[in-house]
């Protein structure tokens, strides 16, 4: 039997039209799944003292209320946590930042520590896996220790020693925000997903900054300057970098060596000696460090001196001194986590030379409010609320950053999982009302509930501002979450 020519033609339009309903229905099932076991496994939100107002906010992003969370001390000093509902079967996100904070218990006010902030996450982390939590994901924006990720001489690695207690603790998945060091990633015998902020920050200086293409972006020490060339190239800018102080122990060393004493004592002599000169009691060490040097042009241009933490002022003031001595302009420094540590604030705003201090709020900056004018502070809180309803529904972080979403049967498509998230912000009302219906209400009943139900806001996380900014001077356009870069490479994971 042969076959015309039109007959091989309809034959292959069907087998096409079966693959596309194949491939509509395996989406389908994928999207009953995860409505499935969204249903199952509820999201709850649950947070320690720390940043509370961060907590709020990404709340209101994801439509969840705050569990109920009693958080005190004791008269002894011990830390008291009490969780205060039920958490059966839920995936528990608990947002804990690296930071000291207060806590008002009754009438007794406490002014705590980072140690306290630590303490709070792993009894509430412990107490959720105790009360039958499916899965408990730690969530903080600045992950404590991490400046002490090494191993220095006799010493431990508070870092990695945080990251076992955590897993000891009943914590399975940790979400952060630009990990201090990319190799802090093995630390962790749990899942680690590390978000990024270079968007918001290019966000941010695009938006906020006159005339910023003609900036140069400038790293104080060779300790950041991969982070600071990533900005640049992101911005397509030029970069300078800051560089000859951090080198000063290997030199003192070596000499000494040349000596013939090669004692660290005699090495570092003349180090310490320096730091006791300027006032300073606190061990200067590598990141700290200031250069005397610039590898690139700053005569007669404005920089932003660009770093993962803004800490104590002193190194970010003679990277400002050195700029200007070689003829800069106008100074910016801009990072992700604003600890400003001691005086540090009130140093920047007397200094002469710098012009702005950009942070997100990964921490909170309530003290200063009111107390100086050069400090913004950039919202990141739609980036962690976007994460976490990801990381609930198991998709790609990836995606947030190339637009693209892989199913599981191999095919990739742009936003295929704008579906899901629509219902995923529905209020918890709506979801109610689905059930209702479900177990055959009456029509009217389900009418007259729904027309009472506000609808949620249409535009999502994700769609909102980049960069929304905490002045008190000026707005900031909406605009999308991550917008695609020409200039940057879809393979960087960065």
């Amino acid at each position: 039997m042969s076959f015309t020519p039109q007959q091989d033609s309809d034959t292959s339009t069907q087998q096409s039209q079966q693959q596309q309903q194949l491939k509509g229905k395996i989406l389908n099932e994928q999207q009953e799944q995860e409505e499935e076991m969204s249903s199952v496994y509820a999201l709850k939100l649950m947070g320690g003292k720390s940043h509370p107002h961060l907590l709020e906010t990404i709340a209101g992003h994801l439509n969840r209320p705050v569990g109920i969370v009693d958080v005190g001390k004791f008269a002894n000093g011990e830390t008291r946590v009490e969780i205060r509902e039920s958490i059966r079967m839920a995936n528990v996100f608990i947002l804990q930042t690296g930071a000291g904070h207060k806590i008002l218990d009754g009438e007794d006010d406490f002014a705590t520590t980072l140690n306290d902030s630590c303490m709070e996450l792993l009894i509430m982390a412990a107490g959720c896996k105790l009360a039958s939590a499916t899965k408990v994901i730690a969530v903080l924006p600045y992950f404590p220790y991490s400046k002490q990720s090494k191993q220095k001489r006799r010493g431990s690695i508070p870092a990695r020693l945080f990251a076992d207690l955590l897993k000891k603790s009943g914590v399975s998945q940790v979400l952060t925000l630009d990990l201090h060091h990319m190799q802090m990633q093995g630390f962790f015998d749990v899942p680690i997903d590390n978000i990024k902020s270079s968007p918001l920050l290019t966000a941010y200086i695009r938006e906020n900054i006159p005339n910023w293409s003609n900036h140069v972006v400038v790293s104080k020490n060779t300790g950041a300057s991969k982070w600071a060339a990533l900005i640049a190239k992101r911005l397509n800018v030029e970069f300078a970098m800051i560089m000859g102080e951090q080198y000063k122990y290997a030199e003192a060393l070596s000499n000494e060596k040349l000596d013939g004493d090669g004692s660290y004592a005699e090495a570092s002599k003349e180090i310490e000696e320096e730091g006791e000169a300027d006032g300073n009691e606190n061990e200067m060490n590598e990141e700290d460090a200031s250069g005397d040097g610039v590898i690139g042009a700053v005569k007669g241009r404005d920089c932003i001196i660009v770093d993962d933490v803004v800490d104590t002022a002193k190194s970010f003031l003679k990277a400002a001194e050195l700029l200007k001595r070689k003829g800069a302009n106008d100074i910016t420094i801009i990072g992700t986590h604003g600890l400003l540590s001691l005086d540090s604030m009130a140093e920047f705003e007397a200094s002469p030379h710098i012009k702005r201090v950009v942070v997100t709020n990964s921490i909170s900056q309530k003290r200063h409010e009111g107390n100086t004018t050069k400090l913004q502070v950039i919202d990141c809180s739609h980036v962690i609320a976007e994460a976490i309803r990801r990381v609930h529904h198991n998709e790609s972080l990836y995606s947030m950053y190339t637009n693209q979403y892989t199913t599981e049967n191999g095919m990739t498509v742009a936003k295929a999982h704008d579906l899901q998230r629509k219902k995923f912000f529905q209020t918890p009302s709506e979801s109610q009302l689905k059930l209702a219906m479900n177990a055959n209400t009456s029509t009217s009943t389900t009418t007259t509930s729904t027309t009472s139900v506000s609808a949620p806001a249409t535009t999502m996380p994700h769609q909102r501002s980049a960069s929304r900014i905490t002045d008190h001077s000026k707005g900031v356009p909406e605009k999308p979450l991550f917008e695609e870069e020409e200039d940057v490479n879809a393979n960087d994971p960065l």
